[in-house]
């Protein structure tokens, strides 16, 4: 596996309760393949179990066990699908997936360790100085978690452990800048959301969405009155409190209410947070099964300012993320809550997993090795595809599987395009092919004399387990440019380098881009 010193500029030393750890900071963790897998939050609940309390009125009996081998599959999952996890302390000690992996005179122990010393998993701290400070607040078995976790901590090499800063001061203002203040403003962008789309997210009934308004715009007035006029900070602890949790409940207990309004409320707010998190330290989210999506909360549908660049690469991370989180809705991987630690060692020493994480680096722009030209698939021009990445998942997915119990995985296909409009103008971006279509491109050259509007939209069609068709399209964002001429031919010479697709053109299009334009078109690749 890797070594933990992977991380530049960082090195090995000591806590003062004699913990051997790296400490890592913001810029360590940052645009690499990490991510914040969201099951492990001790409040997730599947969309199947809060449906469970909208029938019955209260958590049912078996809720615990059901929600932990769910929660364990996607932590498996994730550990699979990246680099490596950040995870909270708190979770470390209340989190079940985790628990009994390390717990002392578990199989699993040694190569939870090892998944440690090899960076695979970090520990994220607020303020805390050691991982071995231990929680206040209520831990089930207590006694054996802290001994356990204790104990491990002083047997291994070094534990990676996480800050935003170690200098206490500035640990302290980037917290407010990164995560407080952007968790507030992302919860009152709440307020402008598509409110249809979000019962078609919640999976609640259309005509529901007037409800949902109402209730939301409850939970917007309130964090604005928290923010701007108290001049308080505002916590998922203290929304759960006053939105989500029965009078007179605790949040620790989870005693939820059984309104599906209030329940919306308790879905977006998880989303919210820990959506936040990863973003705080630029890193990849990661949203579980039968969980709010990343795209609910319609981050792109801000109405962009007179004037807005539209900016390549803001475009391309955009893609990249919106289409690996599409990609990942459909990975299919038999019984993920029987895998343990051991397992995942052994995955993340496979070639199949390195060759999948190094794909993984260059679709998403990352640095990669020289062997990623090996595994791009015929016909690709040597750039990186969705289509590629899903082939570099499947093969890894099939022969973990067989050495597991011998069965082959069901398919999963989709078809995944954005397409970037204004007047007579478009780009169709293919982003499983890594293809480009462009029409009006005469139109670039054309005088332009005031700003024009443009939309981004999202239009995804899949096959999933090659049965059900599926199908949806969306807005991304909009916005208007104050200079399009110019604009639209920055945007279209540079998106290809940044986002390395082929540009495809029909005849037509060809000539009359010909007649229109002097730029040299030998600088593109056609394909008609």
């Amino acid at each position: 596996m890797e070594s933990g010193d992977a991380f530049e500029n960082t090195h090995t030393t000591e806590t003062a309760d004699g913990i051997s750890v790296q400490k890592l900071k913001r810029a360590n963790v940052a645009d690499t393949l990490a991510a914040f897998p969201a099951a492990i939050d001790n409040q997730w609940a599947p969309r199947s179990i809060l449906n469970d309390i909208v029938q019955h009125g209260v958590l049912p009996k078996d809720w615990g066990p059901k929600r932990d081998r769910k929660a364990r599959a996607e932590v498996m999952r994730s550990l699979i699908d990246n680099e490596r996890i950040i995870i909270n302390r708190a979770y470390i000690f209340n989190s079940s997936a985790l628990k009994e992996e390390y717990l002392e005179k578990r199989e699993t122990r040694d190569d939870f360790q090892k998944l440690l010393e090899s960076s695979a998993i970090v520990v994220n701290l607020v303020n805390e100085e050691s991982p071995t400070q231990i929680p206040s607040f209520p831990i089930e078995n207590r006694e054996e978690v802290e001994k356990s976790w204790v104990s491990l901590c002083k047997q291994s090499s070094s534990i990676p452990i996480l800050r935003m800063s170690w200098d206490d001061e500035e640990n302290r203002e980037d917290f407010k800048k990164y995560i407080e203040k952007p968790f507030a403003a992302r919860l009152l962008a709440l307020g402008a959301l598509d409110w249809k789309r979000s019962c078609s997210d919640l999976g609640l009934e259309k005509n529901s969405w007037l409800s949902l308004q109402k209730s939301m715009g409850l939970l917007v007035e309130h964090v604005n009155r928290e923010k701007n006029f108290e001049g308080r900070s505002v916590t998922r602890n203290e929304i759960y409190q006053k939105f989500v949790i029965r009078e007179g409940g605790s949040v620790a207990s989870r005693e939820y209410q059984g309104d599906p309004m209030r329940l919306a409320i308790k879905e977006f707010a998880d989303l919210v947070y820990n959506t936040n998190s990863a973003e705080a330290y630029r890193v990849l989210s990661s949203s579980p099964d039968e969980t709010l999506n990343r795209s609910a909360l319609q981050e792109f549908n801000d109405e962009k300012p007179d004037g807005h660049d539209m900016d390549p690469d803001e475009l391309a991370r955009c893609f990249r993320q919106t289409a690996l989180d599409v990609l990942r809705q459909g990975y299919s991987i038999n019984r993920l809550d029987l895998l343990n630690s051991s397992d995942i060692v052994r995955i993340r020493n496979s070639i199949a997993y390195k060759n999948y994480i190094d794909y993984l680096r260059a679709f998403l722009g990352f640095s990669h090795s020289e062997t990623f030209g090996a595994l791009v698939p015929p016909g690709s021009n040597g750039t990186p595809s969705a289509q590629g990445l899903l082939q570099a998942y499947e093969t890894l997915v099939s022969s973990m599987e067989r050495h597991r119990d011998g069965r082959e995985r069901e398919k999963w296909q989709s078809n995944l395009t954005f397409r970037i409009e204004t007047a007579g103008f478009s780009i169709e971006v293919d982003a499983l092919l890594a293809k480009i279509k462009v029409d009006g491109i005469s139109l670039l050259k054309k005088p332009w004399n005031k700003s024009v509007p443009y939309t981004v939209k999202c239009v995804l069609g899949s096959k999933k387990f090659m049965a059900q068709a599926l199908g949806s399209s969306f807005e991304m964002f909009r916005g208007h440019m104050s200079n399009p001429s110019e604009q639209l031919t920055q945007l279209h010479s540079r998106l290809k380098e940044y986002t390395k697709f082929e540009m495809i053109y029909d005849d037509e299009i060809i000539n009359e881009a010909a007649s229109s334009r002097s730029e040299d078109m030998s600088n593109f690749d056609l394909m008609v």
